[in-house]
């Protein structure tokens, strides 16, 4: 198989390409622009004849046109992602988010190409009915809250390939993701797991958000890689969307104390209103936990890591990276 995947030097899309690559027969092209990702993602598999990189938008129609050539399939995996990013660049956000994806969609309805792209567990918003459910309602506050627009442009874009699904039988999938972790994460992206891993590595304070209380599940790379690819293989899964996740939750508070008692830290933890760190124009989601009786209902999906063993191999790959120490105390 040849394969396109975009945003393949970042988090989850070069992990996938060695994933793909360990497959003699597969070829991989990666377009990004290294906004986010980075090219030492894919140290390992660098010097790989069967791995092209190319350094281009999926905003550029041209450039997507180049790159979409002798495919056979895409994962669209380029995006603006991050709370902090979302809040503080919400326009960015809109047009990396919808016009980016519309135009891989448009460019793969044009070359026959199917296509896996990534979503979300943020379009459900403030959905309070656990665990979540594909066929859930997605509910969100006013659009004066600029963490909606990442939702929002989110959700359009599944319906975009929903419909070229049933009107122009174009294979799309759309994968839900809940907080995936693991080696290669932005450090600077204020994902809430590595940042409490790095903090109390550097003996730091661990900073929560409102009350703590807040329920999450986090996923590792390797298992919503492993979910991707035989999605990808799946007929059945076309014209769907799934969630990608693991269902065992924990409150943002209990995963504080975890890290710490994990990473033999001796770091406290401070609590901070929403308003003091993102203003006043801004919600967060109490809870999300995934269902995943849908995705189980089409591939063999069997979770493979529990949360202590993400946490300590953040950790080790944290120390690796020579990163314990963050840029700014407390």
């Amino acid at each position: 198989m040849r394969y396109l995947i975009t945003g393949g030097a970042g988090f989850i899309g070069s992990h996938l390409v060695k994933k793909l690559l360990a497959d003699k027969e597969n070829s991989v092209r990666v377009l990004d622009n290294f906004s986010s990702g980075n090219l030492s993602n894919l140290d390992a598999v660098k010097n790989s004849p069967r791995l092209s990189v190319v350094q281009g938008s999926i905003l550029d129609r041209k450039e997507l046109a180049q790159t979409f050539r002798n495919i056979d399939f895409v994962f669209h995996l380029a995006a603006s992602l991050g709370v902090k990013n979302v809040v503080e660049n919400p326009l960015l956000c809109l047009e990396n988010n919808l016009s980016g994806t519309n135009n891989v969609l448009q460019q793969a309805l044009e070359s026959q190409t199917p296509v896996l792209y990534a979503s979300t567990s943020e379009v459900y918003g403030k959905n309070p009915d656990l665990p979540l459910r594909e066929d859930g309602n997605c509910v969100y506050g006013p659009p004066s809250v600029s963490r909606w627009s990442y939702a929002a442009a989110k959700m359009l874009d599944e319906l975009i390939a929903i419909c070229l699904w049933r009107k122009d039988k174009l294979p799309t999938i759309g994968v839900r993701f809940f907080n995936v972790v693991g080696p290669h994460q932005n450090l600077d992206a204020g994902f809430v797991l590595p940042n409490f891993v790095q903090k109390a590595l550097a003996e730091e304070d661990l900073t929560i958000y409102g009350d703590g209380q807040q329920v999450r599940s986090f996923t590792h790379v390797k298992d919503a890689i492993s979910a991707l690819v035989k999605l990808s293989r799946t007929p059945k899964a076309h014209g769907e969307v799934f969630n990608v996740g693991n269902n065992e939750s924990m409150t943002i508070e209990g995963l504080a104390h975890k890290v710490i008692g994990l990473t033999g830290s001796s770091s406290k933890i401070k609590k901070f209103s929403y308003e003091e760190i993102f203003g006043k124009d801004f919600e967060d989601i109490q809870a999300r936990v995934p269902s995943l009786e849908k995705l189980r209902s089409v591939i063999d999906f069997k979770l493979q890591y529990g949360l202590d063993q993400i946490i300590l191999e953040t950790a080790k790959w944290i120390k690796q990276k020579g990163v314990a120490a963050s840029p700014n105390k407390g």
